[in-house]
């Protein structure tokens, strides 16, 4: 948690800290959030692939875009089906 490593979300260190505790680098991670400046930038400073869950259907304000954009988890889903099949 970000209360035990000592930095919390948007910092790029707790990212690689959560890689890190399941044994990858941040390159193979997805990560999926939904605050855009927490979840997504810091993600993406952190060198992850990532999907913005946008359930309220915002419009993105920042220079660096999402790898993905949803509005379900549901349409995520659907998304990495077609992809895993276009890529067996």
């Amino acid at each position: 948690s970000a209360q035990e490593f000592g930095v919390g979300k948007p910092d790029a260190r707790i990212f690689h800290a959560a890689a890190g505790a399941v044994g990858v680098s941040a390159e193979h991670v997805l990560h999926i959030g939904d605050d855009p400046g927490l979840d997504v930038l810091g993600a993406l400073n952190a060198g992850m692939q990532t999907v913005w869950l946008n359930r309220p259907e915002n419009v993105w304000k920042h220079d660096d875009k999402p790898h993905l954009s949803v509005t379900s988890l549901t349409q995520l889903c659907d998304y990495l089906d077609a992809e895993s099949s276009t890529s067996a």
